[in-house]
């Protein structure tokens, strides 16, 4: 997040905060999120939004002029599309301009297999609860 405000206490507080066209970029990934992971549950962690089960699964970042779609381990993600960007062993991103730039099939298709690897992985969701934000 960019700006002098106060760090937000929720998903809803953290995308309420931030700029139109952001926010709508935002809210259009969270919405394709949660639409392919259903069963997850989503906080902030690390200061942005962060969805999980039994792991983690993805993040959403917005920065100076883009939105991050980030995945924990996007390294073994399957991308035939070359979409993610990324040099280490297993964060990757997509960097998001605008809402023309959400590739609706390709990111629904990374959320789907990033979601089915966090449940085998197990990689640090314990004691988070299993849901998405209530006030949302």
């Amino acid at each position: 997040m960019s700006g002098d405000r106060t760090s937000p206490d929720t998903v809803t507080g953290y995308i309420s905060g931030l700029p139109p066209p952001q926010r709508q970029v935002v809210e259009a990934l969270r919405r394709l999120v949660r639409q392919e992971a259903p069963a997850a549950a989503e906080s902030l962690k690390w200061g942005q939004p962060c969805c999980f089960r039994n792991g983690n699964i993805c993040y959403i970042a917005a920065e100076a002029g883009q939105v991050k779609l980030g995945f924990f381990i996007g390294g073994d993600l399957r991308d035939p599309e070359k979409l993610l960007e990324g040099t280490g062993k297993k964060m990757r991103d997509i960097k998001v301009r605008t809402l023309g730039d959400i590739r609706q099939r390709a990111f629904a298709a990374l959320v789907r297999d990033a979601a089915e690897l966090g449940l085998r992985q197990r990689s640090g969701a314990e004691g988070c609860p299993n849901r998405w934000e209530e006030n949302s």
